[in-house]
This record gives structure tokens, C-alpha cells and sequence, in this order.
């Protein structure tokens, strides 16, 4: 939970702790970044656009830009900026979800259930194509090994063959 205004972040974060979540705090955009990369990671960023020393916008945008951090989702929650132009912004900026305050309690766990199911989809899809790519690593591997050993085979073959119709050529001679 990114956010600046102290009454505000403690509001949320007990909410959130009291429908079950974990939640760990940051004021700044930059303590956003540090803990996003921290072990584990986050499931999920709920992050205020106006920070104190970088925009909403701009921490979002280096989080999906990152390889570490582009599969957390980022919903983001403002007081401030309401407008229609900001939630494209928000969204365009790499948001999953954009909310602003007040939010009804509902409203905003049913989102944040919402991002949560998603990432762990995402995440057993990244697991399942991880799987898949081992294996067919594995079975190209497999079929490089059988070609050259049917390569070899093939020259082997070939060589005999040569030999043999040598040695008939030259019976053929001597006879």
C-alpha cells in the first residue's frame, strides 16, 4: 500500500488487515519500488497517483517495465485525480485497475480479489508454459542426438556400400 497521506494509508491498511490481508506500507514512490522487489514480492501494489517525490504514474510505469515486478498487479486508488482522463492515464500508464476515493469497502476488495485471481492465473499459465518449453527442449535435443546419429548411420552405410562395389569392381578385375 503506496501512499502518502498517513490518515489515509492507515485507514486502508487496517481494513485490509482485518479482511485478511498482509499488508506492508510505503510513503514514497521510491520505497514503492525498493519493496516491490523485495522477497517475496508483492501480490498486488495498491498505489496513490500523487506521491511525494515521483508521480503514481511514473512508479507504475517503471514497475511494468521491469521483468522482476511487470506481473504484480497495480490498482490504482486516488483522492485526487478523478477524472476520466486520469484513469486513462492510470491505465495507460500499465494500471490492471484504477479506483478513486472514497471507495466503497466492497467495491474495492471485490477488485483486489479480482487482481489477485488474475495474477495467480497468470502465474500457473507462466508455469504451465515454462513446463512446455522445458519439454520441448528436452525433445528437440532428443530429435538433434537421433538425426545425428541417423546421420552417421547414413555415412556408415554409404561408405560400405562403396567398398562393397569396389571389392565387386575389382573381383570383376581380377577375374
Amino acid at each position: 500500500l503506496v501512499d502518502d497521506n498517513t490518515v489515509g494509508r492507515y485507514a486502508l491498511s487496517r481494513l485490509l488487515r482485518r479482511e485478511g490481508f498482509d499488508v506492508t506500507e510505503a510513503v514514497t514512490g521510491q520505497e514503492a519500488l525498493q519493496l516491490a522487489v523485495a522477497v517475496p514480492p508483492p501480490d498486488l501494489i495498491i498505489l496513490d497517483v500523487r506521491l511525494p517525490d515521483m508521480s503514481g504514474f511514473h512508479v507504475c510505469q517503471i514497475l511494468k517495465q521491469q521483468p522482476a515486478t511487470t506481473h504484480i498487479p497495480v490498482l490504482h486508488l486516488s483522492a485526487v485525480y478523478i477524472e476520466d482522463s486520469d484513469k486513462v492515464q492510470g491505465l495507460e500508464s500499465g494500471a490492471d485497475a484504477y479506483l478513486t476515493s472514497p471507495v466503497d469497502l466492497p467495491v474495492l476488495l471485490a477488485t483486489v480479489q479480482a487482481l489477485l485471481r488474475v495474477r495467480h492465473a497468470e502465474a500457473a499459465l507462466r508455469e504451465v508454459n515454462a513446463t512446455l518449453e522445458q519439454r520441448v527442449a528436452e525433445r528437440t535435443t532428443a530429435l538433434q542426438h537421433e538425426m545425428a546419429e541417423r546421420q552417421q548411420i547414413q555415412t556408415a552405410l554409404f561408405q560400405s556400400e562403396k567398398l562393397a562395389a569396389m571389392g565387386a569392381l575389382l573381383a570383376n578385375v581380377a577375374h
